[in-house]
């Protein structure tokens, strides 16, 4: 382990994603990676321990709706303390995303977020059509509301 002073090592940065769980594979070096899609179609890999998934991963099923709190590592840039009453700081070894927690999340709030970004796809595609166009087709489709 290759070991830095609290200077120059930073800390992950922790992000959380809300989104479907799309897959659980368990590498062979006790690994494993849930990747997570959120409303926007990204989907984010996140790695844990195996020992912590037998724990928590009956909770979870491919498909599940979840929120997930995971810290960025980035291989020598970022760094841990062994633990809290120490002054050195160990530099991570790999880069990639670890979980830190997750749990479940309301299905009827995620399709909220999911009918909030469709709308939002849509205005964007309105807008960038030229007004004229816009127009036409409004005028041509009140001509059958009236009748």
């Amino acid at each position: 382990m290759e070991t830095n002073s609290q200077a120059t090592l930073k800390t992950p940065i922790t992000k959380e994603i809300v989104g479907t769980l799309v897959s659980i594979d368990t590498l062979d070096s006790g690994i494993v990676l849930l990747n997570v899609q959120n409303v926007e179609d990204e989907i984010v890999t996140i790695g844990t321990s195996e020992a912590y998934w037998r724990k928590v991963g009956k909770l979870y099923q491919a498909d599940a709706i979840v929120k997930a709190s995971y810290e960025v590592r980035i291989r020598h840039v970022t760094g841990y303390k062994p633990d809290e009453d120490s002054e050195e700081v160990i530099a991570h070894e790999h880069s990639g995303n670890n979980l830190n927690r997750i749990s479940r999340f309301s299905p009827l709030s995620f399709q909220r977020m999911l009918d909030t970004q469709s709308k939002e796809a849509d205005i964007s595609v309105i807008n960038a059509v030229e007004p004229e166009r816009v127009n036409a087709v409004a005028q041509y489709l009140s001509s059958y509301v009236r009748k």
